[in-house]
């Protein structure tokens, strides 16, 4: 399950590194909808890399990678769960009715 943390890694570094550029041709596009630069700029931003948009990372648990963790904590709810029952988390009480 590493790779999947490598891979994220890898995509979180792109976004950073193109963000300028993407957000600056996508202005460009706005700004100049029906003139002919409008399509150049299109075309450019179609070149660049598609790891590099923001839609293709993914929040991971630090723990054990799974997609889909508690944004605040950063965990899975497995991992949650599991560390509760041990007691290693401060401030979450057990519910009992």
């Amino acid at each position: 399950m590493r790779y999947l943390a490598v891979k994220d890694n890898n995509r979180r570094r792109l976004y950073k590194k193109y963000y300028i550029k993407r957000v600056l041709f996508k202005y460009y596009i706005l700004k100049n909808k029906k003139n002919i630069n409008s399509t150049c700029f299109l075309l450019k931003l179609s070149a660049l890399p598609k790891n590099s948009s923001k839609v293709r990372i993914k929040n991971r648990c630090v723990i054990s990678y799974r997609y889909g963790n508690l944004y605040k904590l950063k965990i899975s709810r497995f991992i949650l769960k599991k560390y509760l029952n041990l007691g290693f988390l401060n401030g979450f009480k057990k519910s009992s009715w």
